[in-house]
This record gives C-alpha cells, structure tokens and sequence, in this order.
C-alpha cells in the first residue's frame, strides 16, 4: 500500500519514480519504515503461512 509498505508510482512515469526514489534517499527514516512494513507484509505470504489456508479452502471444494 502506498506510504504502508512502500512507494507507487504510476508505470512508465520517470519523473513520479525519480521523486520517490529521491524522498527515499532524503527520509530515511521512511526508507527504514516502509522497509520493515515491506518485509512484515512479505512474511504474511510465506508457504509455511499460505499452504494450510490453501490445503483448507481446496479440501472444501473437494467436497462440494
């Protein structure tokens, strides 16, 4: 999400990247947030957290 977990910039828009990067180099102290938040939302889709969801919503559709 942007300013949660990291920067959006719309695609192909050189200029909106440039400005993100330059207020990352500047802030850091939100380079580090976002970076932590990043790495937090990355763990919530490790296999070891996602495979028992997907084992579960798959074994219920076997059964219908």
């Amino acid at each position: 999400m942007d300013g949660v977990n990291g920067l959006l910039v719309p695609p192909g828009d050189e200029g909106a990247l440039r400005a993100a990067v330059t207020r990352l180099f500047h802030e850091r102290g939100l380079a580090a947030r976002l970076g932590q938040a990043a790495r937090e939302t990355a763990e919530g889709f490790a296999w070891d957290r996602v495979r028992p969801a997907l084992e579960d919503a798959l074994e219920r559709w076997r059964r219908r």
